[in-house]
């Protein structure tokens, strides 16, 4: 009769707590920088998103201003309304120094964070018209 072999028994085909403990260590560590990435992942998508968008409304503000008189162009500030809730827009009309010739800052930003804005600058000539 032959003798019986236990698995894990030493000279047996198993594995021993030490082989067992380093392969679980190298798939947490595995997991780990895996679930990083992920994580990482989705807040680019989120801080692209919002980048986006915030171009998008900027452009579309700034057209806006574009189509008014120069002359009815006025500071102010607001939102976007409930289809884009946390985006707000605040613009600033100023001299530039040559003569009929206006500056106007148009700030977009989401939530409270300062990398989370957009500034654009144009300029309007306030010729007046000769009839």
């Amino acid at each position: 009769m032959k003798p019986v072999r236990r698995v894990g028994s030493a000279g047996g085909d198993g594995f021993t707590l030490v082989e067992i403990m380093i392969a679980m260590t190298i798939l947490a560590i595995a997991l780990v920088a895996a679930l990083k990435s992920q994580a990482d992942s989705i807040s680019m998508e989120s801080r692209s998103r919002i980048g986006a968008t915030l171009c998008l409304l900027g452009q579309a503000k700034m057209a806006e201003i574009d189509s008014e008189e120069p002359a009815g162009i006025a500071p102010g500030r607001g939102d976007f309304g409930p289809d884009f809730p946390g985006y707000e827009w605040r613009l600033e009309v100023s001299d530039s120094g040559v003569r009929s010739l206006k500056r106007i800052d148009l700030t977009v930003s989401f939530g409270t964070k300062r990398d989370q804005r957009l500034d654009l600058v144009s300029y309007r000539c306030l010729r007046k018209e000769q009839g």
